[in-house]
């Protein structure tokens, strides 16, 4: 999976979620949700690292597709 696809799983993981009786999130909200996981995600990875090793650029260059990507 490449990171525009990524980056699209991550969305509509969110996009797709009900929230109440018959609601979903709307396509913005689902982006920023998705947008937060990947931050977590790149903190709990320079985290592991502990500064002994450069973390990687893939969860980067997801959140950079996730900004990016229209509906």
């Amino acid at each position: 999976m490449n990171y525009k696809e990524k980056a699209k799983s991550f969305i509509y993981e969110f996009y797709n979620v009900e929230v109440g009786y018959e609601a979903a999130l709307t396509f913005q909200i689902a982006k920023k949700c998705a947008l937060i996981a990947v931050d977590y995600l790149i903190e709990d990875e320079e985290s592991y690292n502990n500064g002994s090793f450069y973390p990687s650029d893939s969860w980067q260059q997801v959140k950079k597709e996730i900004e990016n990507y229209e509906q």
